[in-house]
């Protein structure tokens, strides 16, 4: 599922990752997996900076998936 643009590059989520996200909800620990999110989103980001310094042109991030 599209959630939006970054530069230029398309963000998607899986949805098995909000699935998992639906579990901490009912589990009642959201925030921790908000929190987990939250990193796993700025790692991805990372890998889109450090392939655009190496010339490599990225489209699409899709954190937690293919």
């Amino acid at each position: 599922m599209k959630i939006g643009r970054i530069s230029g590059v398309e963000i998607h989520l899986n949805n098995y990752f909000l699935a998992l996200l639906g579990l901490f909800f009912v589990a009642g620990v959201l925030g921790k997996g908000l929190i987990a999110f939250a990193v796993v989103f700025f790692h991805e980001l990372a890998h889109v900076v450090a392939a655009r310094r190496l010339g490599v042109q990225v489209w699409r991030c899709q954190p937690h998936g293919r």
